[in-house]
């Protein structure tokens, strides 16, 4: 089973907010499951629908968040057996790749 983990500086309820988070479906085509990761914002329930997860990993504090993501991060993707990775931040891929 593939699954594409994407993790994103982003805020969960921002991207509620603007109504175009579940573009990601298109992703199904290629992946058995789909996980977003989202590592600043409020705690929050992870959201399901169909086989796409957008996961909240934030706890409220950005600069914590940010600092703590990589371990975050990295204990997702072996909760979801993520198979493949993806960012768009690039500036703070590096951190995360560590």
């Amino acid at each position: 089973m593939r699954v594409l983990l994407n993790f994103s500086v982003t805020k969960l309820e921002d991207m509620l907010e603007k109504g175009n988070v579940w573009y990601v479906r298109h992703y199904r085509r290629f992946f058995d499951r789909y996980v977003c990761a989202y590592v600043i914002g409020k705690k929050a329930e992870p959201i399901e629908r169909d086989s796409v997860s957008l996961v909240p990993l934030g706890r409220g504090n950005p600069f914590l968040d940010l600092v703590m993501s990589p371990l975050r991060v990295f204990r997702l993707a072996k909760a979801c057996n993520a198979t493949d990775y993806l960012s768009a931040d690039l500036p703070f891929a590096w951190w995360h790749s560590l």
